[in-house]
């Protein structure tokens, strides 16, 4: 009864229970059983009906239903007669809203019931008509956030599920559905152009059930809708971490909608993506090879210069260096003189130089990319692939070695010439590390952070602190270090990418290991790894693994340091990883040499040289030699 008392006053002030109306409330409430639900919709009718008059229709409704007998009514008929008892009770166009809003799943914006509920009327009087349902507590009000959302309940949903199938209505309400997450999933989509970056996945987040929906939808009426919806959203699922779902997704509609055209070629790149971020290297090579099996059959040489250029990231990532090297020479080839691609390929090259610790070359390959991106102009769509090498070696002065994995790899994305200036300078600032260039590293690395503010690019300017923030680490610039770092990670907690995020926590902990507080290394490293754990990220949590084992060996705790520097040789298999793997294991022949097992040092030995000579790093071997009984 309190339930009903406290309900009815939201709608008529001041009511309350007294000698009048208390029996025909305490009937209602015996009628119903005491369900919260049915309570609150007849509560919802004090407004236009006294408590005796709800009593009576509402008796009505559960005889009819019983068949006769009040006694025989279960709980869900219950139930049902009152959704059915207040449904009769709406006016025509309420009804139509109602069983309108069923196609929603889960909460649902105004604009969007302006978008696929109002057919036949003005979209104006959908605020007065959603008023008029909340007031009769048939939709609920949500305000998780600046904006309020709206949602049935599931029971509600049901029946009015019912009278949409019912009323005829249901496809067309579906189609309006399916449009309009379409456009809201491509509009948050920065690929299609070179226009500003778009929304953040975040946003989006809150829309997840109805893009489900809209794509269950899309799969079994609009196949091309459905590997469209897939395409705008993979970047969402990569940066929510919906990494399993994403991929399954992507699965579904391309086995939906098997045409051989371009935009099954970005779906495939997004399959991949997911598929490294899942630790699966295995489809990559089949993927770049349909990528550009797409485009070889058509007329545009440079589209098939792109195609080749992907398939030489994928090949890469899966360690197939002869192979991949080969696909990006081909590519240079249709290219002819487009600066764009072109300037796609030397960034290439110089990410795999600084991962073979090629500094100069790296250097050379990065300045080449900028000078050929001043010349690209800025409305090309989006054609380079953001990319980083991902580790960073560094060698004590007593030969002690630490890999840190301060960055994703690939980021499954691309971008026009503005941004990649950004991330050009980014990478160049990790080949000026490299060749052993403070300043010009610094320098690089500060210029990619202004380049990316002034393009008011977060996600940019996130990956360009991240790298000065460990950028500082390295030279010991701890303060600095910190500020860039919690500057990061609000950004990127703010943009919702949870891997990015991950990413940053990590530098963090090896900021704290850098500066002797391993309590706060392993605090800021198990936050990430848990991180990792949950979307199932295997590099993440594998990196994860790595760190912990340089925090182990800071603390003189060997054995925990070999077990896990041994379980983060799996980066060996992991995409983009065989330069880390092989730097991993000359980290666990220290120890082992350390211990005086020559045994498992000359394994270890093995393990770096077999992952080095893989690669090409003449660094890693160049090490090794040093190293070896009588090297210098």
């Amino acid at each position: 009864m309190r339930l009903f008392v406290e309900r009815a006053a939201e709608v008529v002030p001041h009511f309350g229970l007294d000698a009048d109306n208390a029996g025909a409330v305490a009937q209602i409430c015996f009628r119903l059983d005491g369900m919260p639900l049915p309570l609150e919709l007849a509560a919802a009718r004090v407004r236009m009906l006294t408590p005796q008059q709800i009593a009576d229709r509402l008796d009505d409704a559960l005889t009819l239903l019983g068949q006769g007998s009040r006694h025989q009514v279960t709980r869900h008929q219950t139930l049902l007669a009152t959704l059915a008892w207040s449904h009769q009770l709406l006016d025509p166009e309420e009804r139509v809203l109602l069983r309108r809003l069923a196609v929603f799943a889960g909460t649902f914006s105004l604009g969007a019931v302006e978008q696929v509920c109002t057919e036949g009327t003005a979209p104006a009087t959908a605020l007065d008509l959603l008023g008029r349902l909340v007031d009769k507590s048939l939709v609920l009000v949500e305000r998780p956030g600046p904006q309020v959302r709206y949602r049935l309940l599931e029971t509600i949903r049901q029946y009015a599920g019912e009278r949409l199938r019912e009323s005829g209505e249901l496809a067309a309400t579906e189609r309006r559905h399916r449009a309009h997450y379409l456009a809201l999933a491509e509009s948050h989509d920065p690929e299609p152009s070179a226009r500003a970056p778009a929304g953040t996945p975040l946003e989006l987040e809150a829309d997840h059930d109805n893009l489900r929906a809209a794509l269950r939808s899309a799969l079994r009426s609009a196949p091309q809708d459905a590997l469209r919806l897939a395409v705008a959203l993979r970047l969402f699922w990569a940066d929510r971490g919906y990494l399993a779902e994403g991929r399954r997704r992507l699965d579904d509609a391309l086995a939906a909608a098997p045409q051989p055209t371009p935009l099954r070629a970005r779906a495939l790149f997004g399959q991949g993506v997911l598929a490294v971020r899942l630790g699966d290297s295995s489809p990559l090579g089949a993927i770049g090879a349909e990528i550009v099996a797409i485009h070889r059959g058509g007329p545009d040489r440079t589209a098939l210069a792109a195609a080749h250029s992907r398939q030489a990231l994928l090949l890469w990532m899966r360690g197939a260096w002869d192979e991949a090297r080969a696909a990006l020479d081909e590519s240079c080839v249709l290219a002819g003189g487009d600066p764009a691609l072109l300037a796609a390929a030397a960034h290439l090259r110089g990410v795999w130089a600084v991962c073979r610790g090629e500094g100069a070359d790296a250097r050379n390959s990065f300045t080449a990319c900028l000078r050929l991106l001043a010349d690209v102009d800025g409305g090309v769509p989006p054609f380079l692939p953001v990319m980083t090498p991902g580790y960073v070696t560094e060698e004590a002065a007593d030969g002690t070695v630490s890999v840190y994995f301060e960055e994703t790899v690939l980021a499954g994305r691309l971008v026009g010439a503005d941004p990649a200036r950004g991330y050009a300078l980014a990478n160049l600032a990790l080949a000026a590390r490299l060749a052993g260039d403070r300043e010009g590293a610094l320098g690089a690395a500060e210029q990619s952070v202004a380049r990316f503010r002034g393009l008011g690019d977060r996600r940019g300017e996130s990956l360009a602190l991240n790298t000065l923030g460990n950028l500082c680490r390295s030279h010991r610039a701890y303060r600095r270090a910190r500020t860039c770092l919690d500057a990061c990670l609000e950004i990127r907690r703010g943009l919702g990418d949870r891997r990015e995020i991950g990413i940053t926590l990590g530098s963090l902990g090896l900021l704290a290991l850098a500066a002797g507080d391993l309590d706060g290394a392993r605090a800021a490293i198990g936050r990430a790894r848990a991180g990792f754990e949950e979307t199932d990220d295997l590099p993440g949590t594998t990196n994860c693994l790595l760190h912990l084992g340089q925090a182990a060996r800071a603390a003189g705790d060997t054995a925990t340091a070999k077990d896990l520097l041994t379980r983060a040789l799996d980066l060996g298999g992991v995409a983009g990883s065989t330069c880390a793997a092989g730097w991993v294991a000359v980290m666990l022949l220290g120890l082992a040499e350390q211990a005086g097992d020559r045994a498992a040092a000359d394994a270890a030995a093995a393990t770096a040289r077999d992952g080095f000579t893989r690669l090409g790093d003449r660094r890693g071997l160049a090490h090794l030699d040093r190293r070896a009984p009588g090297g210098r």
